[in-house]
């Protein structure tokens, strides 16, 4: 594969160029429809009760950023009283 590569390059170096160079346009014109979101909470409902949630937490931390935990295993009591005991942490 390497040889064949290397032959084409030597022989062609114009059309491997022109191979490039079409490559990065092609790219470069599928970049231009991305769109970058920064605030993952814009893209919730205003009235969610997990974008409320969230809303409370950055005032009550004074900070747009979020930190979320994932509780599994265990029975399902056991789970929310994690989750209870990790909230109450974090509001102290």
């Amino acid at each position: 594969m390497f040889t064949t590569l290397a032959t084409l390059v030597t022989r062609r170096p114009w059309t491997v160029i022109a191979m490039v160079a079409m490559a990065a346009l092609l790219s470069l014109a599928g970049a231009r429809h991305l769109h970058f979101v920064s605030d993952f909470d814009s893209s919730l409902p205003n009235r969610s009760p997990l974008s409320e949630q969230i809303h409370a937490i950055q005032d009550a931390f004074e900070s747009r950023n979020t930190l979320a935990f994932l509780i599994k295993d265990g029975t399902p009591a056991a789970r929310v009283a994690a989750a209870c005991t990790l909230s109450q942490g974090l509001t102290r």
